[in-house]
């Protein structure tokens, strides 16, 4: 243990108030950003290559998937094996274009790959939109986009039948991606995957596993869910082009810089596809915040940190695995969307952890009104498998913020944020692997 009168200081940022800052902000700066990117773009190859692009930030669960999900002919099909290309970049570095060569494509001839660039803090000259996003906005001017975005435009009711979303992606550094659709004349909706940089990975998203950007300023939605009839447009962006500029400007605010990956990047895709046919309808478990049953981390982390899944855990189950350092004033911080859950009985949380050191994490569960709730657990160290049952009533309220009922409501939970914050206590550098498995609310019992 760190001696009590050697202790440095915490880190000189509140971590409390950096913590809000990052949980307020992201939905918050994506609405006025796509609010911003709203209007009409020109048409080519006979098809408009724009139109409200959508949201972005957060998570839902989903079931396993099937190969039936893909049985019938494709609804949209890009396999990027000849020049045409319908996809465009929008932004101030967002370059888009079809590449061949070995380790470039998944193994066809072709592949698409997107060039953005990830922005530290804001500073007093901003660098001229590309001419390929010029060219798109010659017909009606709009605002730049405030970072890269890769898009693709669809015509209303080709999606009808939509069952499901298919890609192979590569990065090349661990990339928080978002995928977005957008209705015409509705509602935003949105999933984000954890892609590990440097091999193929293959994603599957399903319309039911989008939530529906619900901010003051997003456009509401009558029935609140995705209508495949009326998508109008696919967006993909990198999740950290929206943090680095404010998190970069933070001194000693507890995330390195290193972590942002400031820079240029790229992005591999290739035979992005969108099937038809009979709605899957996998089995969910109403409790469930993240049954860690899918191939790809529907999280996101902020930190020097890498995250993939598990499944050969201390825990015996598969587990979201987080590698990462400890000390120096630093911390890291994982994010979960928990829309969509229907746990009205539910009284508490259900955690099951296991970590090589020890550490302290917090809790925290934010509601769609902006109320916080707190929890802050210390776990041992060893990899020794940890289980706790943490009471609604154990959470306690952030300040500042009114919650109308005054109580933890988990109808109304949008997010839950994890952070470890041992590294805030002064203590020396040092590697740590964290384990968490299985998450989910419990029931309180009948009386």
């Amino acid at each position: 243990m760190t001696n009590k009168r050697n202790r440095p200081r915490l880190i000189t940022v509140p971590l409390h108030k950096t913590l809000e800052r990052i949980a307020t902000r992201g939905d918050k700066t994506i609405t006025k950003l796509l609010t911003n990117l709203s209007g009409q773009t020109k048409k080519r190859s006979g098809r408009g290559l724009a139109g409200k692009l959508s949201g972005l930030i957060g998570v839902l669960l989903l079931g396993s998937l099937t190969e039936t999900a893909f049985a019938q002919a494709p609804l949209l099909k890009d396999d990027f094996e000849t020049e045409k290309l319908e996809w465009a970049g929008l932004g101030t570095s967002a370059k888009v274009e079809r590449v061949t060569g070995a380790g470039k494509t998944k193994g066809g001839a072709g592949a698409l790959q997107f060039r953005y660039r990830v922005e530290g803090k804001k500073s007093a000259t901003t660098k001229p939109e590309t001419t390929e996003a010029a060219e798109i906005k010659k017909d009606k001017p709009q605002p730049t986009a405030p970072f890269d975005i890769l898009f693709r435009a669809v015509s209303v009711g080709q999606l009808a039948n939509m069952n499901a979303l298919k890609f192979s992606v590569k990065t090349e550094i661990d990339t928080p991606l978002v995928v977005t659709m957008t209705e015409k004349d509705g509602g935003r909706y949105l999933t984000m995957l954890w892609i590990p940089k440097g091999e193929w990975q293959e994603v599957t998203v399903t319309p039911d596993e989008c939530w529906l950007a619900d901010n003051k300023d997003d456009p509401k939605d009558p029935d609140g869910k995705l209508d495949p009839d009326k998508i109008e447009n696919i967006a993909l962006a990198d999740l950290s082009c929206v943090f680095a500029p404010e998190l970069s400007a933070q001194e000693n605010g507890g995330i390195p810089v290193s972590s942002l990956h400031l820079g240029e990047h790229t992005i591999l895709i290739d035979d992005f596809m969108v099937s038809g046919g009979s709605p899957l309808t996998p089995k969910r478990d109403e409790l469930a915040i993240d049954p860690f049953n899918q191939d790809l981390l529907r999280w996101f982390a902020l930190g020097d940190v890498q995250m993939r899944l598990d499944k050969a855990s201390p825990l015996k189950t598969p587990a979201f695995r987080a590698d990462y350092k400890q000390g120096d004033g630093g911390y890291v911080l994982f994010v979960k969307n928990t829309r969509g859950m229907k746990a009205t009985s539910a009284d508490s949380l259900v955690l099951d952890l296991a970590s090589t050191k020890s550490c302290r994490l917090i809790f925290m569960l934010e509601e769609k009104n902006g109320s916080k709730y707190s929890f802050t657990l210390a776990v041992p160290g060893d990899s020794e498998p940890y289980h706790r049952v943490v009471e609604f009533s154990e959470f306690a309220a952030a300040e500042g913020v009114k919650d109308d009922n005054d109580r933890l409501d988990p109808l109304q939970v949008k997010t839950l944020t994890i952070t470890d914050v041992l590294g805030a206590y002064g203590i020396a550098k040092q590697k740590n692997t964290l384990w968490i498995g299985p998450i989910r609310l419990q029931p309180a019992p009948k009386k």
